[in-house]
C-alpha cells in the first residue's frame, strides 16, 4: 500500500463533518506535501458548492503557490463573479490579493496594479497586505516614490505591522543606493505579494 493511500486512510472525515471536515483534510494533505490529493478534495468541494467562492479562492491559492498563475487567475476570476453578489470583507481581501499576485506572475503589471488599487480602495482599514500589494505593483511600474508613499500610508494605518516596515526599509535602501540591491528589493516586494493568499487562509473558515 502506498504512503499516500495509507495517509489518506488515516485522515478520515467524520460523516457529520460537512465541508469543514473535507477542507481540513485538504489542508492536512497540503502540509504533508500531497498536492494532488489536496487539490482533488478542493475540486470536489467546488463542484458541490458551485456558488461558494471560498473553495475557488483556496484552489487559486494552491495554483499560485504551485507556480501556475494562469490557472490561479481563472479560479480567482470565478470567485470574484460569485463574491460580488454577496460581498464580504474576509473573502474579498484574499480574492484581490490573489488576483494581484497572479497578474504579477503573468507579467501583466498594469492589471496587477489596477486590481491592487481597487482592493485597497474597498478595504483601506482591513489588512496591511493590500498596501504591500499596491507598493509592489508601483515598484514594478518604476514608480518608487509612489511605492514609498503608499507604504508610509500603510504604516500609519497599521503601525505594528513588521512586513510593511521591512518593505519601506528595503525600498529606502534601494533609493539611497540605486546601483545596488535593486533586484533583491523587487523580489522582496513580490515575495510579500505572493504570501498574501497564505496569510489570508486562516480567515476563510469563518
Amino acid at each position: 500500500m502506498s504512503s499516500v493511500t495509507q495517509t489518506g486512510e488515516s485522515i478520515q472525515c467524520p460523516p457529520e463533518g460537512g465541508w469543514e471536515a473535507h477542507y481540513d483534510k485538504a489542508v492536512m494533505f497540503e502540509k504533508l506535501g500531497f498536492d494532488e490529493e489536496a487539490t482533488g478534495i478542493l475540486d470536489g468541494l467546488i463542484e458541490e458548492y458551485l456558488e461558494d467562492p471560498k473553495f475557488l479562492v483556496e484552489r487559486g491559492s494552491y495554483a499560485n503557490e504551485m507556480g501556475y498563475p494562469q490557472e490561479a487567475l481563472q479560479y480567482y476570476q470565478r470567485a470574484m463573479e460569485f463574491w460580488i453578489n454577496d460581498p464580504s470583507t474576509y473573502m474579498g481581501i484574499p480574492i484581490y490579493a490573489g488576483l494581484c499576485h497572479a497578474y504579477n506572475e503573468l507579467g501583466e503589471k498594469r492589471k496587477a496594479m489596477e486590481v491592487a488599487l481597487e482592493g485597497l480602495k474597498k478595504f483601506p482599514n482591513e489588512d496591511p497586505i493590500l498596501y504591500q500589494n499596491v507598493a509592489a505593483t508601483y515598484y514594478e511600474m518604476g514608480w518608487k516614490d509612489d511605492a514609498r508613499e503608499i507604504l508610509k500610508e500603510g504604516i500609519e494605518k497599521f503601525p505594528e505591522d513588521e512586513d510593511l516596515k521591512q518593505c519601506l526599509k528595503d525600498l529606502n535602501d534601494d533609493l539611497d543606493d540605486p546601483e545596488g540591491g535593486i533586484i533583491a528589493t523587487i523580489l522582496g516586494l513580490i515575495v510579500l505579494t505572493a504570501l498574501s493568499s497564505k496569510r489570508m487562509r486562516g480567515r476563510r473558515r469563518h
